[in-house]
């Protein structure tokens, strides 16, 4: 659950709004050299950037990076994907550290929880059954929302 709230900050909220990876970039254009991927112009005014897998300089710098045991990579050095790559690992940093802050933002909120539980007598397998009694009620509507074409 907090891996999946740390997902939802960064992938919903720090990515699109915080610090995208270029600003303004016009639907249905490519954010690395912005010019449109698909639409009425010319072949050449297409953008021509190829995908990471099949780039042979994003290649060799994964190879290099693999290579190097330590803590330090080397940067990447792919004219195209360069700059999106170093972002995108900046983003994967931030994610392991959104997962820590996460962690530690909810020891506050779950420890009186634990106190008041632990006071009133509640167990693991009362919260299981309490669960159980909550997620069962949904599952004839959620199946109806389905299965039934009548349902809006």
């Amino acid at each position: 659950e907090i891996i999946a709230v740390a997902s939802i900050i960064i992938y919903d909220i720090y990515m699109p709004y915080i610090r995208p990876f270029k600003k303004n970039v016009p639907k249905n254009h490519c954010p690395l050299c912005l010019k449109p991927v698909r639409g009425k112009e010319r072949k050449l005014d297409l953008c021509a950037c190829p995908p990471m897998k099949e780039c042979s300089t994003c290649i060799k710098d994964d190879e290099a990076r693999a290579s190097v045991d330590h803590i330090v990579k080397p940067l990447f050095q792919c004219p195209i994907h360069a700059e999106y790559r170093d972002y995108e690992a900046a983003v994967v940093e931030f994610k392991s550290w959104a997962i820590i802050y996460c962690t530690l933002a909810i020891i506050p909120v779950l420890w009186p929880a634990v106190i008041f539980g632990e006071a009133i007598g509640l167990d693991l397998g009362w919260i299981y059954l309490f669960t159980g009694v909550l997620v069962a009620s949904a599952v004839i509507p959620v199946f109806l929302s389905l299965v039934w074409e009548k349902t809006t």
